[in-house]
């Protein structure tokens, strides 16, 4: 390895990108062999290669604590950071502050036991370090073991911050659910326009991102457990919102004891407020262009109306431009109301509707069943828990 690295390092004077994929111990060597300064590099992506390909050594090999203080300082105009994955290390994310950087992600590609995260204090102090943040995807951990709940917290000032995706996830009990408020109201970000939240635990019976500028947000993406009324108030504080994304999931009641689970999915209401009519003449998000609506909560019985839901698509013809839904249960539409869609269609609107196709209950292996079609092109295991698109080998029914 070390030879290579320093064949490497007679032209990290070229580097514009660079993607490292090392052990935790090759980190610290490439660190050791790097030149004074990568005096064009504008974009590092950083991998932790022990967590899945085990060519390396095992998770708990090499140094306990890491840092990237020495090998950032040699990167001038770095512009772009991402770190995809790597296994939690106490002091690691406070060696990530680059005051050139402009783009931040330290988030793995799918939320689970690896990819960076932070709590509240030292997600703001790492921000702090980054005063020219235009993209920032980061993951944020609520609870009392590594976040006091009087520690005092810094106000931050991202004056170029526009685009903004956060998860926050439980680490510990008991769950400061406010500490998700206090870190968006110490965040103070003028120009964002785009942000996305994550969050799957307590319904939420507060906006916590209200002290955002949510009036200029053109484009909100929801993935959220918040109680309905909940969402209702914030799709009022979004006036200028021309791009929304809604996923259901289930969250639990606070103080409830046997730990039920809530289905958190889109109600007539929400849509009868997005609605244009003569009662309702000054609809919740006027200038909405796209729509997403994406529920696969196998257990949700919980379904809009079919005629709530044409209004509004109808209603919208003129200034929405997309709207994709996939439900986990057919919705029953009368033939009219799927005439009335096809004419929305028709018309110019990039309009999906899908729903998830019924389970077989008769048994796959009778000899008169013959080959199953769905079966011989099954998608590989890693898919299965997601949805990529709305059409594809998923089986899914296409509504219109």
């Amino acid at each position: 390895m070390g030879s290579l690295f320093r064949s490497l390092m007679r032209f990290s004077n070229r580097f514009a990108n660079l993607s490292l994929s090392l052990s935790p111990r090759d980190f610290l060597y490439f660190d050791d062999l790097s030149p004074s300064q990568f005096p064009i590099l504008t974009s590092l992506c950083l991998r932790d290669a022990n967590l899945h390909e085990g060519i390396y050594g095992h998770l708990e090999d090499g140094p306990s604590e890491i840092s990237f203080t020495s090998l950032l300082q040699r990167m001038p105009v770095l512009r772009k950071l991402q770190v995809k994955e790597f296994a939690f290390r106490s002091s690691f994310s406070r060696t990530l502050g680059v005051e050139s950087l402009t783009s931040l992600d330290f988030t793995a590609n799918a939320m689970g036991s690896f990819g960076v995260t932070v709590d509240v204090v030292q997600g703001l102090n790492l921000l702090s370090q980054m005063p020219r943040l235009r993209f920032l995807k980061a993951a944020i951990q609520l609870g009392v073991n590594a976040d006091g709940e009087n520690t005092p917290l810094p106000t931050i000032h991202l004056k170029h911050l526009e685009e903004m995706h956060m998860a926050f996830v439980r680490r510990s009990r008991p769950l400061l659910t406010g500490r998700m408020a206090a870190f968006f109201n110490h965040l103070k970000c003028p120009s964002l326009k785009t942000l996305g939240i994550s969050w799957h635990g307590l319904l939420l019976s507060e906006v916590p991102f209200r002290g955002l500028p949510l009036h200029e947000l053109e484009t909100l993406a929801l993935n959220v457990t918040m109680r309905w009324d909940t969402l209702l108030e914030c799709l009022s504080l979004v006036p200028n919102l021309k791009s929304l994304q809604l996923r259901a999931t289930e969250g639990r009641l606070e103080n409830n004891p046997g730990h039920n689970l809530v289905h958190c999915a889109l109600r007539d209401s929400h849509l009868s407020g997005l609605t244009f009519s003569a009662q309702n003449p000054l609809p919740l998000c006027p200038q909405l262009q796209k729509f997403q609506y994406l529920d696969k909560v196998l257990t949700s019985t919980d379904i809009v109306s079919t005629r709530v839901l044409t209004d509004f698509i109808e209603s919208r013809q003129d200034t929405l431009k997309c709207c994709e839904m996939f439900f986990p249960v057919k919705p029953l539409f009368t033939e009219e109301e799927l005439d009335r869609l096809k004419i929305v269609k028709q018309g110019g609107l990039e309009l999906h509707l899908h729903s998830a196709k019924p389970f077989r209950t008769k048994r796959l292996d009778e000899p008169t069943v013959g080959l199953v079609s769905w079966l011989v092109h099954e998608t590989p295991i890693q898919k299965v828990y997601e949805i990529v698109d709305m059409e594809g080998p998923y089986g899914t029914d296409v509504i219109i």
